[in-house]
């Protein structure tokens, strides 16, 4: 059996964990220590910074184009 958050970007949010699909994450942008996740329907401020988040993502088809993003 396959672990279905292998799919999902699991982040903390007030609180609240969240799993965002990484289908519908069209871009993330660095702040300092918080990143803002972009998804095709909300915005989210997490407190991951964005060379962590790059690690996870990769194998999933992000690339960072920036710096900050």
């Amino acid at each position: 059996m396959k672990n279905e958050s292998i799919h999902y970007l699991i982040v903390h949010i007030s609180g609240r964990q969240l799993q965002l699909s990484y289908i519908d994450i069209c871009y993330m942008k660095g702040q300092g220590t918080y990143t803002e996740v972009f998804t095709k329907e909300n915005r989210y401020i997490v407190c991951i910074g964005l060379a962590k988040l790059e690690k996870q993502c990769k194998s999933f088809g992000f690339l960072r184009i920036h710096r900050s993003f």
